[in-house]
């Protein structure tokens, strides 16, 4: 378990002269050194009060002993990601009988200051997993209408995750998340507009829920561990490459993991992306006097690797372009996240669905874990699991698995060719 102490560090600081500075230590009484670089920073703040520092200190310290409890380890913050940050939030719901579970308001609170932390981490140069979506949303403040010196409104940021505190997500909140059967062909449709590469790489990543900064290892020509990578020409791809599967071993939070990747998949990125991609290969010569390696797969229009903030300046400005262009989308955004979402929640469906468990209550089944935990590049998956076999059963019979009906690498292959026009 880490443990928290308030120290006097800065208390005889000529500037800042505070107490109570919360440092964070592990079990072996190693200094957590982020968390506690984090709530110096914070305690230097001059609005921050001995009590809010407290405060900070006690809600940073569970979350590090919720990464412990979990098998995480506090000293691994940086390997924490979406689908840790969401255990960790039902982890505070859904406390032991001694312990009180967090309110709602509470609840919220832990998650953003935890989300403030990685922010923090984020520009002091860390490097770490987790991308929670967020909007910016204005505020009115009270009685300022008439101070002309002032502005009357204030920018904040709001995130994009449901809490499982008696605010269960009802149907329009949970369809947020997801990218529907319309809204993937919507966006293929975009993307192939602005450039083919990022309309291939939401492919990827809606029919397998490879994270970007794994799709971005997928290499050009694969050699040793990866060797199963073969740039065919049309002409010469196997007859049986659909039924097959690739070997790709990936570089995954700080661990190597293995992943069959969909031989159907490479197909389709051989056919229509690896003749793009040879062209693109000269652009980049001519820049750089070399050509790019070939572990790298995916080039932009200006022959350029693509990065992981390439994708997302593309993938966010879907929405916008979509309505720009006249076609179907609702959803106020469009992420690498969604689809990850989308491609475990029909995966789920289809798997309680051929075991005649859909629309039951809920039972722990030891190979559907297995099998998830390996698409979702998870150690363990269970908490996970257990929130998709929730989500599937409530809207089993509803629109949500209606539009999630295409959502498998068949229908992303269908939406793919529309996209290119083929």
């Amino acid at each position: 378990m880490s443990r928290v102490i308030f120290s006097d560090g800065l208390l005889h600081h000529p500037e800042h002269k505070v107490g109570d500075v919360p440092m964070f230590f592990d079990n072996e009484h190693r200094l957590l050194e982020a968390p506690t670089q984090w709530a110096v920073a914070k305690s230097k703040i001059r609005s921050r009060s001995t009590h809010t520092r407290r405060i900070y200190g006690y809600k940073m310290n569970k979350f590090l002993n919720f990464l412990d409890e979990a098998g995480h380890g506090s000293q691994n913050w940086a390997n924490v990601d979406e689908d840790i940050f969401d255990e960790f939030l039902l982890y505070l719901c859904e406390r032991d009988e001694d312990e009180t579970p967090a309110e709602h308001g509470n609840a919220a609170y832990y998650a953003y200051r935890v989300w403030g932390f990685y922010q923090w981490t984020t520009k002091q140069g860390y490097q770490h997993y987790l991308d929670l979506e967020a909007e910016d949303v204005n505020r009115k403040l009270k009685d300022q209408l008439f101070l002309a010196h002032s502005k009357s409104t204030v920018t904040v940021e709001k995130l994009n995750f449901n809490l499982p505190t008696g605010r269960p997500a009802m149907l329009h909140r949970e369809i947020s998340k997801f990218v529907t059967e319309e809204e993937f062909h919507t966006a293929m449709a975009v993307l192939a507009k602005d450039d083919m590469v990022y309309t291939m790489l939401a492919y990827i990543m809606g029919s397998t829920a490879l994270r970007p900064m794994e799709v971005l290892q997928i290499p050009y020509r694969g050699r040793g561990r990866n060797q199963g990578f073969v740039d065919y020409n049309y002409d010469s791809i196997p007859g049986d490459m659909d039924s097959t599967s690739i070997a790709f071993r990936i570089n995954s939070k700080g661990k190597v993991r293995t992943f069959q990747f969909p031989g159907q998949v490479w197909r389709m990125i051989c056919e229509h992306y690896i003749p793009l991609r040879r062209k693109r290969s000269e652009l980049h010569k001519k820049k750089y006097g070399r050509y790019p390696s070939n572990d790298i797969l995916f080039l932009s229009a200006e022959g350029d690797p693509v990065t992981y903030r390439m994708i997302h300046y593309h993938f966010k400005s879907v929405p916008a372009t979509a309505r720009q262009m006249g076609l179907p989308y609702t959803n106020s955004v469009f992420s690498p996240k969604m689809l990850r979402h989308m491609f475990a929640t029909y995966w789920v469906y289809r798997a309680l669905k051929s075991t005649g468990k859909l629309g039951r209550p809920y039972t722990y089944d030891l190979t559907i874990d297995e099998e998830l935990r390996k698409w979702m590049g998870h150690e363990d998956v269970g908490t996970t699991y257990e929130y998709y076999v929730h989500l599937v059963n409530r809207f089993a019979g509803g629109d949500l698995m209606a539009q999630l009906a295409q959502s498998n690498i068949n229908g992303n292959t269908k939406a793919l060719a529309d996209a290119l026009g083929q």
